[in-house]
């Protein structure tokens, strides 16, 4: 007898599991249905594998920065790019883009509160700054600014970070974001950035803001979506924006470009997105010989400033379930965390965080989603996501600014608050007592030079009219001076007829 072939086996299979098909057999139909929808599943995954390979997959906020060594990096032309598209024009952008001057030195940098991404926490990594003064974490954005409370500290827990920098207390601000907004359109990016701005001014006004220019990448480099063209608009877009709201902008990006445009590569670690030692030393460098040099304007003494805790670089990256199990038993094996006790999930990232030993993963129930935000709650400045109960801050639509109280008005939720530009009348009545030089009016009294209308007295020529009153002929009581003088003989010889026998006698 023939041995049948596996090929023959499945095909007598198939027809077997046909005709019970035909026959009407519940439990071989649902297996024809399952089998239908696994395979419709698995043709549509595939297709979507091959379309990202083919347009490259798009960039997500979480895939945006990389921890340590990134994919193979390869070199990447940016189509169309010129890197004299978007220049920042220093004559244009005359008093905000800083220019180089003396070394401000270490002093500078220590007083200087740096917030920003991963970039930023490098500063730390690489000693030229420490946990007192910066807002950093990996993977964050310029939106994170006020959707999330991601920055952590001693008694408080976590903050936004309009709320760490009212902490904080700094003299001035340098803030670097814009690697992780790459995928989002440059007039977006403006707005979340002007809103953030807003809102830090709003929390703590005693510091200057400086906007730092988002770094240039490598030519060669991973994440090909992160273009130069992109950034190069970024960046003119931010100096605007710091021209029209009274910032500073430093633009730094210039240090660390080559002259094709793009970063020098020494200057970049291997994925061609984060700066090197090297890299950092020269961005320091130029930060502190393009100094900011003003009148320290906080309110003295400070208060106690809580201790600032890193937040940790899976918060805005987290890990994958595996990864936070394996994180628990490495804890409990150090008799660190037994037992993880999940805080409240930040409704905009999905993230928990711990509340023993501060460890992070990202909630299994939560779904990203597009929010739905609502009515402005006028007491707290906060819209509430219908669907998910996430809140924000609400963008105010300012009024005018009421000259007296400096307060204005939001023309959307009706809120009311301070205009940080607005300066107390008391500041400016100062100049006002200048007007105390108004004692100068008083030199008006030296308008004694109406005294030179004594010169009027000139009018006393009409003392000459005196002379209308030659009718000071009441000198006429000496008539004897005159009579012998003027021969008012003429006159006289009606009046003393007497007395003219004897003048002919003369």
């Amino acid at each position: 007898m023939k041995k049948e072939s596996f090929f023959d086996t499945i095909t007598e299979g198939l027809c077997d599991f046909w005709i019970r098909v035909q026959n009407k057999s519940k439990l071989d139909i649902a297996i024809l249905i399952v089998g239908i929808l696994l395979a419709i599943t698995v043709f549509a995954i595939l297709t979507f594998s091959v379309l990202q390979a083919v347009a490259g997959s798009p960039v997500t906020n979480d895939q945006m920065d990389i921890i340590a060594a990134a994919p193979s990096a390869s070199e990447v032309a940016d189509s169309g790019y010129d890197q004299t598209a978007a220049v920042i024009d220093k004559e244009v952008f005359d008093g905000t883009v800083l220019i180089e001057g003396e070394d401000a030195g270490q002093d500078y940098l220590d007083e200087t509160l740096f917030i920003g991404d991963s970039n930023t926490v490098r500063m730390v990594t690489l000693g030229h700054a420490a946990e007192e003064n910066t807002l950093a974490a990996v993977s964050m954005g310029i939106q994170h600014v006020l959707s999330s409370n991601c920055m952590n500290f001693q008694g408080y827990g976590y903050v936004s970070v309009p709320t760490a920098v009212e902490l904080m207390q700094p003299k001035r601000i340098m803030i670097t974001y814009g690697t992780n907004n790459a995928y989002s359109s440059p007039d977006d990016f403006i707005e979340w950035y002007k809103d953030a701005l807003s809102y830090i001014r709003e929390a703590w006004d005693y510091a200057d803001i400086i906007i730092n220019a988002v770094p240039p990448v490598a030519k060669t480099r991973s994440y090909p979506q992160i273009t130069m063209k992109t950034i190069d608009e970024f960046n003119l877009k931010l100096a605007e924006l710091a021209k029209e709201e009274g910032y500073y902008f430093l633009n730094s990006s210039e240090a660390l470009k080559g002259d094709d445009g793009y970063a020098v590569p020494g200057y970049m670690e291997r994925d061609g997105i984060h700066l090197s030692a090297e890299g950092m030393d020269v961005l320091m460098k130029y930060i502190s010989t393009h100094p900011l040099e003003t009148q320290d304007r906080r309110p003295m003494p400070l208060d106690d400033i809580p201790k600032h805790i890193q937040t940790p670089d899976t918060f805005f990256n987290p890990p994958a379930p595996s990864s936070v199990q394996t994180s628990a038993s490495a804890d409990s094996s150090e008799d660190v965390c037994t037992n993880h006790q999940w805080g409240v999930t930040d409704t905009m990232t999905g993230i928990q965080v711990c509340q023993i030993c501060g460890a992070t993963q990202q909630d299994p129930t939560w779904t990203a989603h597009t929010h739905t935000w609502g009515a402005v709650n006028p007491a707290t400045s906060t819209q509430t996501c219908t669907i998910c109960g996430a809140t924000q801050q609400h963008t105010h639509t300012w009024g005018a600014t009421d000259p007296t109280t400096g307060q204005r008005i939001c023309s959307t939720c009706g809120a009311a608050g301070k205009d940080p530009s607005w300066i107390p009348p008391a500041q400016t009545t100062p100049t006002v007592p200048p007007a105390e030089t108004t004692p100068t009016t008083p030199p008006a009294e030296t308008t004694p030079t109406v005294p030179p209308a004594e010169t009027t007295p000139t009018t006393p020529p009409a003392e000459t009219t005196p002379t209308t009153p030659p009718a000071e002929t009441t000198p006429t009581t000496p008539p004897a001076e005159t009579t012998p003088t003027t021969p008012p003989a003429e006159t006289t010889p009606t009046t003393p007829p007497a007395s003219t026998p004897t003048a002919p006698a003369a």
